[in-house]
């Protein structure tokens, strides 16, 4: 039995420093293990609401899709192929305007346009799944309105030896990050990789941005404090993500 970890890597904006979008804010990271908090399983954790906002980039296959974005991935969306390199950064561009969603990968796009209400639109989430050994998703260089973004270059890499589960799951949350429902443009690179011969299908390989609304109070920048927060999921194999 292949044996993965799920796991929850939160990032939150806030205290003194490094600034993002136009807010001043400090990032802290840290990874946990599904076992520490098993019921941790839907948005409603550290403070997080789901919005019907997501961009989605999957490992695809023949006859169907590699590339979506809309209100949810059960339907409501656009869609596009894209041929994904085992390995080599590709470039990302999610661009919305308060109406439209732009989503990018390389030299392919696609574009929704038929949202629900976005209100309190301040929370930017980033998940990874991944199946299998030699199975990795990996982010670089990210930008949120062209400044970087602390924290928001990291891999999420099947771990062999974790407890028995689906797949590796992590999250990266942003909170704080300012009017997210008046537009925004979040960019940067990103990579997956498999076993030669062994590429996965569907969305077992995968990567999600997703809008949220984040509702905790931010301390004032002279407590110098690092937040620590984010989101966990539980997906089983072989099955789609939801949104």
């Amino acid at each position: 039995m292949q044996k993965t970890v799920h796991a929850m890597l939160g990032i939150t904006g806030l205290a003194a420093g490094l600034a993002v979008s136009g807010t001043a804010g400090a990032v802290a990271t840290e990874t946990y293990n599904a076992d520490t908090d098993p019921s941790a399983t839907d948005f409603e954790v550290d403070g997080y609401s789901a919005l019907p906002f997501v961009a989605e980039g999957r490992i695809g296959g023949p006859g169907t899709h590699e590339l979506d974005v809309g209100s949810n991935t059960a339907g409501d969306y656009d869609s596009a192929d894209h041929e994904w390199g085992n390995g080599p950064f590709e470039t990302f561009d999610l661009n919305w305007d308060g109406e439209d969603a732009q989503w990018k990968v390389g030299d392919d796009s696609t574009t929704y346009s038929d949202f629900d209400s976005l209100n309190d639109f301040n929370s930017l989430l980033i998940r990874t799944a991944t199946p299998g050994a030699g199975t990795e998703v990996a982010f670089e260089d990210v930008t949120l309105n062209g400044s970087p973004v602390p924290g928001l270059s990291f891999s999420n890499t099947y771990d062999t030896d974790a407890a028995d589960s689906d797949r590796l799951v992590k999250w990266m949350g942003m909170y704080d990050a300012g009017d997210l429902a008046q537009g925004f443009n979040l960019s940067g690179s990103v990579a997956m990789s498999w076993p030669e011969g062994e590429k996965p299908s569907q969305s077992n390989l995968a990567f999600q941005v997703k809008g949220a609304n984040h509702a905790n109070e931010v301390p004032a920048p002279a407590t110098g404090a690092l937040l620590l927060g984010g989101l966990l999921g539980l997906w089983k194999t072989g099955r789609r993500l939801k949104a």
